[in-house]
């Protein structure tokens, strides 16, 4: 079986907490962000701008997006502007800084919020309910760069120290198709 985690997942990780709509009126700015709000005016994401300063050009255009772009469209038409304007790779780095930080420091927040009790453990345990009668194997395949998911992972009785651990369990394999922010 295969197991597919969006930023979705992680925005809506915390079952006692849910989102409302519009985001953050609910005053629980440590939630995880879905991508559109990686760039919102929250104090933590402030706070991060200071330290990674060299990005600030780059921000009121990743946080006023056209209809219809994404935040990847547009970080990738920063990469490809790098050719002809070489700052642009010291203010794609400091994104790059800036995402791992926030992400980081978000996820440890949110984890005091929800004191463990998530979306992540009650899925794992349904999906080891499963495989436990079907005998087959799940691969659980996310696009967040946070460790939200190796968080719950011990509810399969997994703990992931490092990087063979994601992929050495006969009945589970985790892929984390862009990375994660504990590999830094």
């Amino acid at each position: 079986m295969l197991v597919i985690f969006g930023a979705g997942a992680s925005f809506d990780s915390a079952p006692t907490y849910p989102p409302l709509n519009p985001p953050h009126k609910d005053g629980l700015f440590d939630r995880p962000p879905l991508a559109n709000q990686l760039f919102d005016n929250r104090d933590r994401f402030a706070t991060a701008l200071q330290r990674f300063s060299e990005c600030q050009p780059l921000i009121p255009r990743l946080r006023g997006l056209e209809e219809g772009v994404t935040i990847e469209e547009l970080l990738e038409e920063y990469q490809s502007q790098a050719a002809d304007y070489p700052k642009r790779h010291t203010q794609l780095a400091a994104i790059r800084y800036y995402l791992h930080f926030v992400l980081w420091e978000l996820q440890r927040h949110w984890e005091n919020t929800h004191r463990g009790v998530t979306n992540y453990k009650t899925l794992l345990d349904d999906l080891e309910r499963w495989r436990s009668k079907s005998k087959q194997p799940i691969c659980l395949v996310t696009f967040n760069y946070d460790t939200m998911l190796e968080s719950a992972l011990p509810v399969l009785d997994l703990n992931i120290r490092n990087l063979a651990d994601y992929v050495s369990d006969k009945n589970y394999k985790v892929i984390k198709v862009h990375g994660s922010v504990n590999w830094a």
